[in-house]
Protein backbone atom coordinates (compact mmCIF):
# COMPACT_ATOMS: atom_id res chain seq x y z
CA UNK A 1 0.00 0.00 0.00
CA UNK A 2 1.28 3.56 -0.83
CA UNK A 3 0.82 5.18 3.05
CA UNK A 4 1.18 8.83 3.24
CA UNK A 5 4.39 8.05 5.35
CA UNK A 6 6.23 6.38 1.39
CA UNK A 7 4.65 9.60 0.00
CA UNK A 8 6.38 12.05 2.46
CA UNK A 9 9.69 9.93 1.74
CA UNK A 10 9.62 10.34 -1.67
CA UNK A 11 8.97 14.13 -1.55
CA UNK A 12 12.02 14.32 0.78
CA UNK A 13 14.14 13.08 -2.27
CA UNK A 14 12.38 14.79 -4.86
CA UNK A 15 13.04 18.18 -2.53
CA UNK A 16 16.67 17.56 -2.38
CA UNK A 17 16.75 17.56 -6.69
CA UNK A 18 16.46 21.71 -7.84
CA UNK A 19 14.37 20.85 -10.54
CA UNK A 20 11.70 19.30 -8.04
CA UNK A 21 12.37 22.02 -5.50
CA UNK A 22 10.83 24.88 -7.41
CA UNK A 23 8.13 23.13 -7.74
CA UNK A 24 7.47 21.66 -4.83
CA UNK A 25 8.01 24.25 -2.34
CA UNK A 26 5.84 26.44 -2.90
CA UNK A 27 3.09 24.18 -2.33
CA UNK A 28 1.14 22.45 1.09
CA UNK A 29 2.06 19.43 2.57
CA UNK A 30 -1.16 18.02 1.19
CA UNK A 31 -0.84 19.78 -2.39
CA UNK A 32 2.87 18.44 -2.14
CA UNK A 33 1.30 14.42 -1.44
CA UNK A 34 -1.16 15.20 -4.44
CA UNK A 35 1.08 16.40 -7.39
CA UNK A 36 3.90 13.23 -6.06
CA UNK A 37 1.06 10.86 -6.73
CA UNK A 38 0.27 12.26 -9.81
CA UNK A 39 3.92 12.21 -10.63
CA UNK A 40 4.56 8.91 -9.31
CA UNK A 41 2.25 7.38 -12.05
CA UNK A 42 3.47 9.40 -15.13
CA UNK A 43 7.01 9.19 -14.61
CA UNK A 44 8.85 7.29 -16.85
CA UNK A 45 11.07 4.16 -15.80
CA UNK A 46 13.37 2.52 -17.90
CA UNK A 47 12.75 -1.49 -19.06
CA UNK A 48 16.14 -1.92 -18.01
CA UNK A 49 15.27 -0.87 -14.42
CA UNK A 50 16.18 -3.26 -12.27
CA UNK A 51 12.99 -3.77 -10.30
CA UNK A 52 10.89 -3.86 -13.28
CA UNK A 53 13.23 -6.07 -15.27
CA UNK A 54 12.87 -8.72 -12.03
CA UNK A 55 9.02 -8.23 -12.50
CA UNK A 56 9.51 -9.27 -16.11
CA UNK A 57 11.98 -12.31 -16.10
CA UNK A 58 10.87 -13.40 -12.44
CA UNK A 59 7.36 -14.26 -12.61
CA UNK A 60 5.30 -17.73 -13.21
CA UNK A 61 2.87 -16.15 -15.89
CA UNK A 62 3.24 -17.11 -19.64
CA UNK A 63 4.36 -13.71 -20.32
CA UNK A 64 7.53 -14.17 -18.09
CA UNK A 65 7.85 -17.87 -18.91
CA UNK A 66 8.24 -17.22 -22.44
CA UNK A 67 10.56 -14.39 -21.79
CA UNK A 68 13.20 -16.22 -20.30
CA UNK A 69 12.71 -19.15 -23.03
CA UNK A 70 13.07 -15.99 -25.69
CA UNK A 71 16.30 -15.19 -23.77
CA UNK A 72 17.62 -18.89 -23.45
CA UNK A 73 17.09 -19.96 -27.13
CA UNK A 74 18.36 -16.78 -28.99
CA UNK A 75 21.26 -16.02 -26.48
CA UNK A 76 22.49 -19.25 -25.71
CA UNK A 77 20.97 -21.87 -28.39
CA UNK A 78 19.25 -23.25 -25.18
CA UNK A 79 15.92 -24.81 -26.07
CA UNK A 80 13.88 -25.87 -22.84
CA UNK A 81 10.62 -26.13 -21.39
CA UNK A 82 9.62 -23.94 -18.81
CA UNK A 83 9.14 -26.73 -15.94
CA UNK A 84 12.79 -28.44 -16.33
CA UNK A 85 13.86 -24.30 -15.44
CA UNK A 86 14.59 -23.68 -11.23
CA UNK A 87 14.65 -20.14 -10.55
CA UNK A 88 17.30 -19.76 -7.49
CA UNK A 89 17.23 -17.91 -4.24
CA UNK A 90 19.48 -15.16 -5.26
CA UNK A 91 20.49 -12.86 -2.21
CA UNK A 92 24.51 -11.88 -2.35
CA UNK A 93 25.33 -11.91 1.47
CA UNK A 94 26.77 -8.70 2.93
CA UNK A 95 30.58 -8.32 2.93
CA UNK A 96 30.19 -6.07 5.74
CA UNK A 97 28.02 -5.22 8.59
CA UNK A 98 26.22 -2.62 6.68
CA UNK A 99 27.35 -3.04 3.07
CA UNK A 100 24.53 -3.16 0.86
CA UNK A 101 22.44 -5.85 0.00
CA UNK A 102 22.88 -7.14 -3.74
CA UNK A 103 20.69 -9.67 -5.90
CA UNK A 104 21.38 -11.07 -9.06
CA UNK A 105 18.59 -9.92 -11.16
CA UNK A 106 17.56 -13.57 -12.58
CA UNK A 107 19.37 -16.26 -11.95
CA UNK A 108 18.17 -20.05 -13.30
CA UNK A 109 18.99 -23.54 -12.54
CA UNK A 110 18.90 -25.76 -15.82
CA UNK A 111 19.47 -29.12 -13.58
CA UNK A 112 19.30 -31.56 -16.73
CA UNK A 113 21.64 -29.34 -18.39
CA UNK A 114 24.44 -28.65 -15.07
CA UNK A 115 23.62 -25.21 -16.06
CA UNK A 116 23.44 -22.37 -14.06
CA UNK A 117 22.16 -18.67 -16.42
CA UNK A 118 22.11 -15.43 -14.78
CA UNK A 119 20.24 -12.38 -16.76
CA UNK A 120 21.00 -8.66 -15.81
CA UNK A 121 20.28 -5.47 -16.84
CA UNK A 122 22.73 -2.71 -16.84
CA UNK A 123 22.41 1.41 -17.60
CA UNK A 124 25.33 3.43 -18.64
CA UNK A 125 28.23 3.39 -16.68
CA UNK A 126 31.73 3.79 -17.22
CA UNK A 127 33.37 0.06 -18.39
CA UNK A 128 36.19 0.29 -15.57
CA UNK A 129 32.79 0.22 -13.52
CA UNK A 130 30.99 -2.45 -15.14
CA UNK A 131 33.68 -5.30 -15.53
CA UNK A 132 34.53 -5.95 -11.76
CA UNK A 133 30.31 -5.84 -11.35
CA UNK A 134 29.86 -8.86 -13.80
CA UNK A 135 32.94 -10.87 -12.65
CA UNK A 136 31.62 -10.35 -8.71
CA UNK A 137 28.38 -11.95 -10.27
CA UNK A 138 30.04 -14.60 -11.70
CA UNK A 139 31.80 -15.36 -8.37
CA UNK A 140 28.77 -15.20 -6.42
CA UNK A 141 26.49 -17.40 -9.55
CA UNK A 142 29.92 -20.48 -8.76
CA UNK A 143 28.16 -19.98 -4.96
CA UNK A 144 25.16 -22.37 -6.26
CA UNK A 145 27.81 -24.82 -8.60
CA UNK A 146 27.78 -27.91 -5.60
CA UNK A 147 24.04 -27.83 -5.57
CA UNK A 148 23.22 -28.89 -9.06
CA UNK A 149 24.50 -31.50 -11.78
CA UNK A 150 24.46 -35.31 -11.68
CA UNK A 151 26.77 -37.69 -10.90
CA UNK A 152 28.00 -38.43 -13.96
CA UNK A 153 29.29 -34.80 -14.78
CA UNK A 154 31.81 -32.56 -14.50
CA UNK A 155 32.26 -31.37 -10.57
CA UNK A 156 31.54 -27.72 -12.29
CA UNK A 157 28.23 -26.38 -13.69
CA UNK A 158 28.00 -24.12 -17.00
CA UNK A 159 27.90 -20.72 -16.06
CA UNK A 160 26.78 -18.02 -18.44
CA UNK A 161 25.95 -14.42 -17.20
CA UNK A 162 24.10 -11.98 -19.72
CA UNK A 163 24.25 -8.52 -19.45
CA UNK A 164 22.00 -6.18 -21.94
CA UNK A 165 24.28 -3.19 -21.48
CA UNK A 166 21.76 0.05 -22.07
CA UNK A 167 24.87 1.60 -24.49
CA UNK A 168 27.63 0.51 -26.41
CA UNK A 169 30.51 -1.66 -24.06
CA UNK A 170 33.83 -0.29 -25.92
CA UNK A 171 35.89 -3.04 -23.98
CA UNK A 172 37.90 -3.10 -20.26
CA UNK A 173 38.11 -6.84 -20.43
CA UNK A 174 39.69 -9.10 -17.80
CA UNK A 175 43.54 -9.89 -17.80
CA UNK A 176 44.00 -13.46 -20.73
CA UNK A 177 40.27 -13.32 -21.45
CA UNK A 178 39.09 -14.94 -24.93
CA UNK A 179 36.80 -12.45 -26.66
CA UNK A 180 34.82 -12.76 -29.61
CA UNK A 181 32.89 -9.37 -30.73
CA UNK A 182 30.36 -9.28 -33.57
CA UNK A 183 26.89 -7.46 -34.21
CA UNK A 184 27.14 -5.63 -30.86
CA UNK A 185 27.45 -9.04 -29.25
CA UNK A 186 30.65 -9.34 -27.00
CA UNK A 187 31.67 -13.01 -25.96
CA UNK A 188 34.02 -13.20 -22.75
CA UNK A 189 35.51 -16.76 -22.33
CA UNK A 190 37.97 -16.96 -19.05
CA UNK A 191 41.58 -18.68 -19.67
CA UNK A 192 43.17 -20.56 -17.46
CA UNK A 193 47.16 -19.86 -16.05
CA UNK A 194 48.09 -21.62 -19.50
CA UNK A 195 46.08 -19.26 -21.45
CA UNK A 196 43.63 -21.36 -22.67
CA UNK A 197 40.06 -21.20 -22.17
CA UNK A 198 39.35 -22.62 -18.96
CA UNK A 199 37.52 -25.87 -19.61
CA UNK A 200 36.58 -26.64 -15.43
CA UNK A 201 34.80 -23.83 -14.60
CA UNK A 202 33.29 -23.45 -18.33
CA UNK A 203 32.04 -19.82 -17.60
CA UNK A 204 31.40 -16.95 -20.22
CA UNK A 205 30.11 -13.81 -20.38
CA UNK A 206 27.71 -12.30 -22.89
CA UNK A 207 27.54 -8.80 -23.01
CA UNK A 208 24.61 -7.54 -25.56
CA UNK A 209 25.01 -3.96 -26.67
CA UNK A 210 21.20 -2.39 -26.80
CA UNK A 211 22.14 0.45 -28.68
CA UNK A 212 23.11 -1.57 -31.30
CA UNK A 213 19.63 -2.52 -32.41
CA UNK A 214 18.97 1.30 -32.27
CA UNK A 215 21.37 1.86 -34.84
CA UNK A 216 20.43 -0.99 -37.26
CA UNK A 217 16.59 0.50 -36.54
CA UNK A 218 17.76 4.11 -37.84
CA UNK A 219 20.00 2.66 -40.60
CA UNK A 220 17.90 -0.44 -42.29
CA UNK A 221 14.66 0.05 -40.83
CA UNK A 222 12.36 -2.74 -38.95
CA UNK A 223 11.77 -4.74 -42.22
CA UNK A 224 15.66 -6.22 -41.66
CA UNK A 225 15.66 -6.29 -37.87
CA UNK A 226 15.59 -9.81 -36.67
CA UNK A 227 13.10 -10.75 -33.72
CA UNK A 228 16.00 -11.14 -31.50
CA UNK A 229 16.93 -7.12 -32.60
CA UNK A 230 13.64 -6.36 -32.29
CA UNK A 231 13.27 -7.42 -28.70
CA UNK A 232 16.66 -5.63 -28.03
CA UNK A 233 15.53 -2.29 -29.25
CA UNK A 234 12.04 -2.54 -27.08
CA UNK A 235 14.03 -3.27 -24.10
CA UNK A 236 16.17 -0.17 -24.70
CA UNK A 237 13.39 2.13 -26.18
CA UNK A 238 10.01 1.49 -24.57
CA UNK A 239 10.16 3.75 -22.01
CA UNK A 240 10.69 7.09 -24.64
CA UNK A 241 7.58 8.66 -25.32
CA UNK A 242 8.34 9.53 -28.84
CA UNK A 243 5.63 9.00 -31.58
CA UNK A 244 7.99 7.62 -33.73
CA UNK A 245 9.67 5.13 -31.50
CA UNK A 246 6.26 4.23 -29.89
CA UNK A 247 5.05 3.40 -33.45
CA UNK A 248 8.45 1.15 -34.39
CA UNK A 249 7.72 -0.42 -31.06
CA UNK A 250 4.08 -1.26 -31.45
CA UNK A 251 4.72 -2.70 -34.95
CA UNK A 252 7.33 -4.56 -33.70
CA UNK A 253 4.88 -6.09 -31.50
CA UNK A 254 2.74 -7.61 -34.39
CA UNK A 255 5.00 -10.19 -35.32
CA UNK A 256 7.08 -10.48 -32.50
CA UNK A 257 5.54 -12.46 -29.61
CA UNK A 258 8.87 -11.63 -27.41
CA UNK A 259 8.00 -7.65 -28.09
CA UNK A 260 4.35 -8.05 -27.13
CA UNK A 261 5.58 -10.01 -23.88
CA UNK A 262 7.75 -7.55 -22.51
CA UNK A 263 5.21 -4.74 -23.42
CA UNK A 264 2.61 -6.46 -21.60
CA UNK A 265 4.82 -7.08 -18.52
CA UNK A 266 6.05 -3.44 -18.71
CA UNK A 267 2.47 -2.10 -18.27
CA UNK A 268 1.18 -5.04 -15.48
CA UNK A 269 4.71 -3.39 -13.85
CA UNK A 270 3.60 0.49 -14.28
CA UNK A 271 0.30 0.27 -13.21
CA UNK A 272 0.73 0.05 -9.85
CA UNK A 273 1.63 2.97 -8.06
CA UNK A 274 4.04 0.81 -5.37
CA UNK A 275 6.14 -0.73 -8.00
CA UNK A 276 6.26 2.99 -9.40
CA UNK A 277 7.81 4.09 -6.01
CA UNK A 278 10.13 1.28 -5.80
CA UNK A 279 11.83 2.15 -8.77
CA UNK A 280 12.01 5.87 -8.07
CA UNK A 281 13.02 5.30 -4.72
CA UNK A 282 15.84 2.66 -6.12
CA UNK A 283 16.79 5.18 -8.81
CA UNK A 284 17.56 7.95 -6.42
CA UNK A 285 18.99 5.95 -3.23
CA UNK A 286 21.89 4.74 -6.01
CA UNK A 287 22.11 8.36 -6.95
CA UNK A 288 23.41 9.69 -3.28
CA UNK A 289 26.95 9.74 -1.89
CA UNK A 290 26.41 6.45 0.38
CA UNK A 291 25.16 4.32 -2.65
CA UNK A 292 27.92 5.61 -4.69
CA UNK A 293 30.70 5.17 -2.19
CA UNK A 294 29.85 1.52 -1.96
CA UNK A 295 30.05 0.98 -5.54
CA UNK A 296 33.52 2.34 -5.81
CA UNK A 297 34.43 0.58 -2.49
CA UNK A 298 33.37 -2.96 -4.04
CA UNK A 299 35.43 -2.29 -7.10
CA UNK A 300 38.61 -1.15 -5.16
CA UNK A 301 37.66 -4.15 -3.10
CA UNK A 302 37.78 -6.96 -5.71
CA UNK A 303 41.73 -6.63 -5.56
CA UNK A 304 42.40 -6.59 -1.85
CA UNK A 305 38.70 -9.29 -1.07
CA UNK A 306 36.89 -6.69 0.99
CA UNK A 307 34.63 -4.07 0.39
CA UNK A 308 35.19 -0.64 1.66
CA UNK A 309 31.89 0.58 3.48
CA UNK A 310 30.53 4.01 4.47
CA UNK A 311 29.81 3.38 8.07
CA UNK A 312 30.52 6.92 9.24
CA UNK A 313 27.84 8.24 6.91
CA UNK A 314 25.28 5.29 7.60
CA UNK A 315 25.62 5.58 11.03
CA UNK A 316 25.29 9.77 10.68
CA UNK A 317 22.00 8.98 8.89
CA UNK A 318 21.19 6.00 11.69
CA UNK A 319 21.56 8.30 14.44
CA UNK A 320 19.52 11.26 13.08
CA UNK A 321 16.57 8.62 12.16
CA UNK A 322 16.48 7.40 15.75
CA UNK A 323 16.29 11.02 17.05
CA UNK A 324 13.28 11.91 14.98
CA UNK A 325 11.35 8.58 15.50
CA UNK A 326 12.24 8.62 19.20
CA UNK A 327 10.69 12.52 19.08
CA UNK A 328 7.73 11.00 17.49
CA UNK A 329 7.15 8.44 19.36
CA UNK A 330 7.16 10.61 23.20
CA UNK A 331 4.94 12.94 21.46
CA UNK A 332 2.25 10.62 20.09
CA UNK A 333 2.06 8.17 23.48
CA UNK A 334 3.47 10.36 26.44
CA UNK A 335 5.44 7.50 27.65
CA UNK A 336 9.27 6.53 27.24
CA UNK A 337 10.43 5.14 24.44
CA UNK A 338 10.74 1.01 24.55
CA UNK A 339 13.33 0.74 22.29
CA UNK A 340 16.79 1.13 21.82
CA UNK A 341 19.51 3.50 20.39
CA UNK A 342 20.91 0.75 18.87
CA UNK A 343 17.91 -0.25 15.93
CA UNK A 344 19.32 -0.26 12.07
CA UNK A 345 18.16 2.71 10.02
CA UNK A 346 15.72 0.80 8.27
CA UNK A 347 14.06 -0.51 11.90
CA UNK A 348 13.77 3.00 12.75
CA UNK A 349 11.77 3.91 9.93
CA UNK A 350 9.59 1.20 10.30
CA UNK A 351 8.57 2.41 13.91
CA UNK A 352 8.12 5.37 12.59
CA UNK A 353 5.61 3.78 9.66
CA UNK A 354 4.05 2.18 12.50
CA UNK A 355 3.38 5.43 14.46
CA UNK A 356 2.31 7.38 11.45
CA UNK A 357 -0.51 4.71 10.99
CA UNK A 358 -1.64 4.70 14.56
CA UNK A 359 -0.70 1.33 16.02
CA UNK A 360 -1.31 0.77 19.15
CA UNK A 361 1.47 0.54 21.58
CA UNK A 362 1.73 -2.81 21.84
CA UNK A 363 2.45 -3.41 18.49
CA UNK A 364 4.88 -1.10 18.23
CA UNK A 365 6.90 -3.09 21.50
CA UNK A 366 5.54 -6.55 19.69
CA UNK A 367 7.86 -5.45 17.07
CA UNK A 368 10.52 -4.34 19.35
CA UNK A 369 10.67 -7.20 21.13
CA UNK A 370 10.90 -9.62 18.12
CA UNK A 371 13.68 -7.22 17.09
CA UNK A 372 15.63 -7.83 20.26
CA UNK A 373 14.65 -11.77 20.28
CA UNK A 374 15.80 -11.76 17.02
CA UNK A 375 12.68 -13.24 15.63
CA UNK A 376 12.63 -10.76 12.62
Amino acid sequence: MLTNNLIDNLIKDLMKKYEYQIVLKPLTRKERREWTKDFLMNSNIKTIDDSLFKFMFNGSDDESCRLIQFVFKNYLNIDIDFDEIISIRNEMTRQHKRGKTSVLDSLFSLEKQNTIVDIEPQSDISDKRLMPKLERYLATMRVFESNIGNDDESTYAFIHLICFYETKYKGDYPKGAVIVSNDGYHWIHFTDASGNIDLNSKQDLLIVDLEYSTEIFRKEGIENMSDKKMFEFALANAHIMNDEIQNAINKMAETSQAVRDLLSKRFQYLASPENRYTSLKHQMDLNTQYYEGVDDGIEKGIEKGIVQGHDEEYEKLRKQNCSKVKYRFIEKYDVDVCFSDDLSYDEYDYIDNLIFKNASLDEIKTYVEALQLDLL
